[in-house]
């Protein structure tokens, strides 16, 4: 997270933007998801949204014509030729100045790295209130350069990491000998810790990577560490 940043949570307060309201564009293949959505966001003073999408050539299609601000984005598109990561930066290529708010389930934690590096503007997963989402729009057109997710319940701007970055070397240690197939109890020997200390270490990497379980891990080493 960024150093002594500041902590948004805007409810009510409006500021229109170059005393114009934010030109909104909503993509989601869920029609009633669409449809809340675009009625949440036309409901407040500050925003228009000009049309709702299900797919991604479609909204295409519209910005071409149409203008806007800002995109609402689902991540999934189902059975769609694009979407996630391919979509954002196909968007952002074509479209430099719009600002791409990713609105999706999934795990938050991994998408929140992904999109932020795809080029998005700000993450929300569906499970969140969506009141919340109107305030992720505001948040993103005040201070376009920063990305903005969730934290402790309200919309910060953040600098997402993979949790891989926040390992410890020993950590680390671990996971590479539990990935050559030792046991807690063989790491434990080889670097000469006791098995509680390994064990320790691997539920603490396991929590960062957000690995619920034995086998997500063991699917984890063998994709970062195979050959």
């Amino acid at each position: 997270m960024i150093d002594h940043c500041e902590t948004f949570s805007l409810g009510r307060k409006v500021k229109l933007i170059d005393g114009k309201k934010t030109r909104i564009a909503v993509l989601d293949d869920h029609p009633v998801v669409a449809l809340g959505t675009t009625a949440l966001l036309n409901a407040q003073p500050d925003m228009t949204v000009l049309a709702h999408c299900s797919r991604g050539d479609d909204l295409e299609q519209l910005l071409k014509q149409t203008p806007c601000d800002l995109a609402v984005l689902d991540y999934y598109l189902a059975q769609q030729p694009i979407d996630g990561v391919n979509l954002i930066r196909r968007l952002q290529l074509r479209y430099p100045k719009l600002l791409l708010v990713v609105h999706s389930g999934g795990d938050a934690h991994e998408l929140e790295f992904v999109v932020y590096r795809a080029g998005a503007s700000g993450f929300l997963g569906k499970r969140e209130k969506l009141g919340l989402l109107v305030d992720l729009v505001r948040c993103v057109r005040q201070q376009p350069r920063a990305f903005f997710a969730l934290r402790d319940g309200l919309l910060s701007p953040v600098i997402p990491t993979r949790g891989e970055q926040e390992l410890t070397v020993g950590e680390i240690e671990v996971l590479r000998q539990l990935a050559c197939g030792h046991t807690v109890a063989q790491v434990a020997r080889l670097v000469h810790r006791s098995k509680q200390t390994i064990s320790s270490h691997k539920r603490s990497a396991m929590a960062k990577l957000h690995l619920n379980d034995d086998l997500a891990l063991a699917l984890y080493l063998r994709e970062k560490y195979s050959d």
